[in-house]
């Protein structure tokens, strides 16, 4: 198959493994998505890469990240609460919430802690400014040139799932790195190519998400971007969401075909629970589906 020689934005190699097309398995969208697999680092980016304005006509008004509030979004927020802390160590701090959808975690956290800030952002055409829970969350909402006016110093900067929506991650990770204090950590979770998960469900993998997943990164590809920007004592390693395994499962029935999965009723409590079954076999394979990455300035 003969495929272009881009950049790809983990490692910066020209060389290219495979190209593969995936459709929207997801939310239906009548597109489909081409991806280069870097021959050097085995991430995946999309080719074409879309620009902004398409990639925000590729989100539906009810996309899943816009703030469901259940059981599972409460145990998601406690968890990544807790692990935020615990690696702070201090009840004082800022943190920015880089993609943050509706806030939902924000007003969670700023409630938990009182003694602390909670900024988050949201790409958005025009700047506006969003105060909550007695204006100790913000949501910054704008270009990324707005939120870095506005940004004061913080302790940590977290992409929970949103590293992987950004057509030049690299750019935004080095834009963030001089709003980030001395010592502070540059946190995140992601899919990761190199897993179990891809080899066995391949196009139908949720990693792809297809065609919101502009750059889904490696392990290697992961730690190569994070040594590109500065960033020390990185840390790349399993994580745990078995939501993944979850819309892989949901993927199958579809086939080739565009497909919408819909996050609720007695189905998806199905398959979620047969995820959480599965997640085991995922984290003794020793190829995670999802990754944690962690690093400092």
């Amino acid at each position: 198959m003969n495929v272009s020689k881009t950049a790809c934005p983990a490692c910066l190699s020209l060389s290219v493994l495979r190209s593969v097309s995936v459709v929207d398995h997801e939310y239906a969208l009548d597109i489909r998505a081409t991806y280069n697999q870097c021959a050097e680092c085995h991430s995946f980016y999309q080719h074409p890469m879309p620009d902004e304005a398409t990639l925000a006509s590729y989100y539906p008004h009810d996309y899943h990240s816009f703030d469901a509030n259940n059981i599972f979004t409460y145990l998601k927020h406690s968890q990544r609460l807790k692990s935020i802390v615990s690696l702070l160590k201090k009840d004082t701090f800022t943190m920015l919430d880089y993609g943050c959808g509706g806030g939902s975690f924000l007003q969670f956290a700023a409630r938990q802690n009182p003694k602390a800030t909670f900024i988050g952002y949201e790409v958005q055409a025009e700047k506006e400014i969003i105060h909550l829970v007695d204006k100790r969350a913000v949501i910054i909402k704008g270009r990324l040139e707005n939120l870095i006016k506005e940004l004061p110093e913080v302790d940590l900067i977290t992409m929970h799932h949103v590293i992987e929506h950004l057509p030049d991650p690299y750019t935004v990770i080095k834009a963030l790195y001089e709003k980030l204090s001395p010592g502070g950590f540059f946190i995140g979770q992601t899919p990761a190519t190199d897993s179990l998960e891809y080899k066995i469900f391949q196009t139908k993998w949720s990693g792809f998400h297809a065609p919101r997943h502009t750059v889904i990164f490696s392990q290697k590809g992961m730690e190569k971007i994070l040594k590109r920007s500065e960033l020390i004592n990185s840390r790349v390693y399993g994580g745990f969401n078995p939501g993944g395994i979850a819309v892989s499962l949901a993927s199958l029935p579809q086939g080739n075909r565009p497909g919408r999965i819909a996050r609720q009723g007695f189905l998806w409590l199905f398959v979620a629970l047969l995820a959480a079954l599965l997640y085991p076999i995922d984290l003794l394979s020793g190829q995670p589906g999802i990754i944690n990455f962690q690093a400092q300035k």
